[in-house]
């Protein structure tokens, strides 16, 4: 995803995107996340759903990478999976 947005996003657009942490994480380290404008971050928490997803994480976990978010600058809204 990181290299999709580098390739096809320019600065001055405004780009909104719904994705789930794993991704949001990688495009994280690889600074892409500046690319953003607006996110819709799709948490699983731990706990929710009947199925077992290796994806869910810990509640704390979402908050922790939903402010690291923030402090980028990106407008990070919660997306309940």
């Amino acid at each position: 995803m990181s290299d999709w947005l580098r390739k096809n996003v320019k600065e001055v657009e405004y780009v909104v995107m719904k994705a789930e942490a794993e991704v949001v994480e990688d495009m994280a380290k690889s600074k892409a996340i500046r690319l953003l404008d607006e996110l819709f971050l799709e948490f699983k928490p731990q706990g929710h759903g009947g199925r077992k997803n290796m994806s869910k994480r810990a509640y704390w976990e979402c908050l922790a990478l939903y402010g690291k978010l923030r402090n980028e600058g990106v407008a990070v809204h919660k997306w309940w999976g």
